[in-house]
């Protein structure tokens, strides 16, 4: 994909992004138990603390997509995550490594939907 095609999806990519993380789930309720505990400015702090995080963090994966491969980037933005949901930097990246490879090969190699394959092009077959 060129980089012009990229900035133009870049805006719709975003826009979903930030549609799926307003659904309801533990960002909500921590939004919601800092609002509980004390009072509005710092269940609005929370909410934006978390949006900005989430974005920038959707950000950094979708410029890093196309340079490093899928298969990289997932399992770069894995370790975050990963420890997010309270597990150690071993067990994030091997987490994202293992998650990144079968996505990989589930989604370009079985279903045929094409990913870039990134620095990993000469192992992972690049089209």
């Amino acid at each position: 994909m060129q980089d012009a095609e990229l900035l133009r999806q870049l805006p719709l990519f975003m826009m979903t992004a930030l549609l799926l993380n307003a659904t309801p789930g533990v960002d909500l309720l921590l939004t919601v138990s800092r609002t509980a505990q004390s009072g509005a400015r710092a269940g609005a702090t929370a909410a934006a603390g978390i949006a900005a995080g989430c974005a920038l963090a959707i950000v950094v994966y979708a410029l890093l997509f196309q340079l490093l491969g899928f298969t990289l980037a997932t399992s770069l933005m894995a370790v975050p995550v990963g420890m997010a949901f309270g597990g150690n930097w071993k067990q994030s990246l091997a987490g994202g490594v293992g998650l990144g490879l079968v996505l990989f090969l589930l989604f370009d190699k079985l279903l045929d939907v094409v990913l870039p394959t990134g620095l990993l092009g000469f192992i992972l077959g690049g089209r």
